[in-house]
């Protein structure tokens, strides 16, 4: 539940699941994903451009071919993943803010409720401490969840945004997860980010993928 080395350096990040260690930054494919994908497909393409342009109040084309937009940059002091899923927007909302469904794929949530202003913690298993203290900043049915992760007792505290932005895309749902409050310019937390980013790609958002389909 937590990154212990981080590229050789000693590290307590709290971490929904364990995420590889090496400091490995290799880039990954961009591509548009087809709504007919069964499997949460994780990468930046340029549907998720679009959404990542919206957040930011951003107007770009509207993406009509393969390609991707280089008009909207990546913010490389932040975790930006984009995912597709053939259920629609409430199913993955479900998924999102139900404390049974959260704990299958992320952690046990204490006191959650979907409404902005809501104090809760997520329970860390076979770990000491094992809290993180969260509050709920924005919350809309179906299309976007945010809230601070903070863990204080950690060997370099940490506070963290986490912002889930949901839209619909033909049958399924596009979903765009941002997580801020990195600060590259220190080594330790950009090989934290680094490490965050393939644990949320390859093990947090397929686990979060089965619940959604099942």
């Amino acid at each position: 539940m937590f990154i212990g080395e981080v590229g050789g350096v000693s590290q307590r990040v709290v971490q929904p699941v364990v995420g590889s260690s090496d400091g490995d930054t290799r880039s990954e494919e961009l591509f548009c994903q087809s709504p007919v994908t069964v499997n949460p497909v994780v990468g930046i393409g340029c549907v998720d451009q679009q959404l990542l342009a919206e957040t930011r109040g951003i107007t770009v084309p509207s993406c009509v071919s393969m390609g991707v937009d280089e008009s909207v940059e990546l913010n490389p002091a932040a975790v930006e993943l984009g995912s597709f899923f053939r259920q629609p927007p409430d199913a993955v909302w479900r998924a999102l803010t139900e404390p049974d469904l959260l704990e299958r794929w992320l952690l046990r949530p204490t006191g959650f409720a979907a409404s902005a202003g809501t104090h809760f913690r997520f329970t860390i298993p076979d770990s000491s401490p094992n809290e993180i203290i969260c509050e709920v900043l924005a919350a809309r049915p179906s299309e976007q969840l945010t809230y601070s992760w903070i863990y204080r007792q950690a060997e370099y505290p940490a506070r963290w945004i986490v912002d889930w932005t949901l839209r619909p895309q033909g049958r399924g749902t596009r979903l765009l997860l941002t997580q801020t409050g990195f600060d590259i310019e220190d080594r330790r937390q950009k090989m934290t980010r680094n490490a965050m980013e393939r644990s949320w790609k390859r093990l947090v958002l397929p686990r979060l993928g089965e619940v959604i389909h099942h």
